[in-house]
């Protein structure tokens, strides 16, 4: 008898977040489970090597685009999770606006980061 593979469904919230559902036999369930924390874990160390890796002297627009772009985040993305516009991080990544507190937190929660790495030294 063949074994089925786990059937994965993808659907997007209303908030802009994407959940997936995995349907799985109790057997898969635990090894499925395994590599998920993995690939979680994975992306907190991306995200912690690109804050690592940053200069004391770079600009919070370009240590947002760095963070951005290491996790692979569309602009559109990284904005709601701002809650803000798209050209607006286009600005604050340009350098054009500075990055206003409550952003900088929302963003710092999100990327697991220091929220002073998003604000002007």
């Amino acid at each position: 008898m063949l074994k089925k593979s786990p059937r994965i469904i993808r659907q997007t919230t209303s908030d802009g977040f994407v959940v997936f559902t995995i349907r799985a036999s109790k057997g898969e369930a635990d090894a499925l489970e395994r590599i998920l924390e993995g690939a979680g874990m994975l992306l907190d160390f991306a995200a912690r090597d690109a804050v690592e890796s940053a200069s004391l002297e770079e600009r919070p627009g370009a240590a947002l685009r760095r963070l951005r772009t290491r996790l692979k985040l569309t602009q559109r993305e990284v904005a709601l999770i701002a809650g803000t516009t798209q050209a607006r991080i286009s600005d604050w990544e340009s350098g054009l606006r500075e990055i206003p507190p409550e952003a900088a937190l929302a963003l710092a929660a999100y990327f697991n980061v220091a929220a002073s790495i998003f604000r002007p030294a």
